[in-house]
């Protein structure tokens, strides 16, 4: 046998039993990550329908109301006291 194929995965430094190093996983940690991966599946799975939802049936609607909110006039009434010289007469004056 040579170097390099003692020191090989499945080699003779190992036992040549198996061609990995990792431990075995016990059956009730793989029925976890089997479930919580169910879970996370599920869970994007909802989050992905919904924004499919969002923006592929309903976009239309909120295309329109974003248009009819962008722009729109408001007059705001700012009413002022007078300005006046130094003799009492009134150089500028509110409108309103």
């Amino acid at each position: 046998m040579s170097a390099i194929e003692r020191f090989r995965p499945g080699g003779a430094a190992d036992g040549g039993t198996s061609g990995s190093r990792t431990p075995p996983v016990s059956p009730q940690t793989a029925l976890r990550v089997a479930i919580l991966g169910g879970i996370a599946l599920v869970m994007f799975g909802v989050i992905f329908f919904r924004l499919w939802y969002l923006q592929v049936l309903t976009g239309e609607q909120y295309v329109q109301e974003a248009s009819a909110n962008s722009v729109r006039d408001l007059p705001i009434a700012a009413p002022r006291g007078q300005i006046l010289d130094r003799e009492g007469q009134p150089i500028a004056a509110s409108q309103w």
